[in-house]
């Protein structure tokens, strides 16, 4: 036991704790037998008779003592444990003798246990605590591969189309949307763009998102450039502040104008040429 290997504090506890065991059953079989053979000898008589035996001694020049005197007599034999007289203490009915062989007994069943425990390798232990830390960690990792990265969208995946071009001297917005079944002039732009507008000739009346109906009873032909491309385009005249010229379905189906969705971008062939609008990036606010 003493010649065991000791890497660790659990080992040096362990190794501790099955000395501390030993030293207590040692000591209690010690005891155990001193007292056994204290027991025994006190089952002699001092003058080497068994116990048990009656003593009839007979004194010289002296008559015999009878059978009743004898009997008569008190005895001046006293139980050391008990207190009481007239036996001696291995014959004592309240002798203890049996419990020193129980706790052996018990002595020995603790120092079978820890023997079997003993056998564990105590590696083992150090194995499992270790793995339960590596788990622990790993919850913590498996939290971080779980949260949502944060990625930032593409700004024109909820951007509608939008970019300037110059009417003259002055920088216009310009929209493009496929859910307008008409194109439009802001009325404010007319005098910034110096256009001038004239009488619709088949005058009529519009509803926006929350049904208002507006009348449309003007147009104005709107001179567009963006780069290659140079257009007047006719346009209706209405209330209007999100753009200076929206181009709806009418501006798409004449110029059979394609439109790729994840680029946002607008094809079509004008005088022979394929022309390309790229959408502006829209100003955080």
């Amino acid at each position: 036991m003493l010649t065991r290997q000791v890497y660790t504090l659990e080992e040096a506890f362990r190794c501790a704790v099955d000395i501390e065991q030993y030293m207590k059953a040692t000591t209690a079989r010690k005891v155990g037998a001193s007292t056994g053979e204290f027991s025994k000898k006190l089952g002699q008589t001092p003058f080497g008779f068994k116990s048990g035996s009656t003593a009839t001694t007979t004194d010289k020049g002296k008559k015999p003592m009878s059978g009743s005197a004898s009997a008569s007599k008190p005895s001046s034999i006293t139980c050391f444990v008990c207190g009481k007289t007239g036996h001696y203490m291995n014959q004592c009915p309240q002798r203890v003798l049996f419990l020193s062989s129980k706790t052996n007994a018990e002595n020995e069943e603790e120092i079978e246990d820890s023997v079997e425990e003993d056998d564990v390798d105590p590696m083992e232990e150090v194995a499992s605590v270790v793995e339960e830390d590596i788990e622990s960690s790993q919850l913590a990792v498996m939290r971080c591969i779980i949260a949502t990265p944060k990625i930032d969208p593409d700004w024109r995946r909820t951007a509608i189309f939008h970019m300037y071009f110059k009417c003259g001297e002055i920088n216009c917005k310009l929209i493009i949307d496929s859910g307008s079944c008409m194109n439009v002039l802001a009325m404010s732009a007319i005098a910034r763009m110096k256009l001038k507008a004239e009488t619709h000739p088949q005058p009529y009346k519009v509803a926006w998102v929350n049904e208002t109906m507006i009348p449309v009873t003007q147009r104005c032909l709107v001179p567009i450039q963006l780069g290659t491309y140079s257009e007047k385009i006719w346009c209706d005249v209405l209330p209007m502040n999100i753009a200076h010229v929206l181009l709806g379905r009418p501006w798409l189906y004449d110029r059979d104008v394609i439109h790729y969705g994840r680029s946002n971008t607008y094809t079509f062939t004008f005088k022979g040429k394929k022309v390309k609008l790229n959408p502006a990036k829209p100003k955080e606010p």
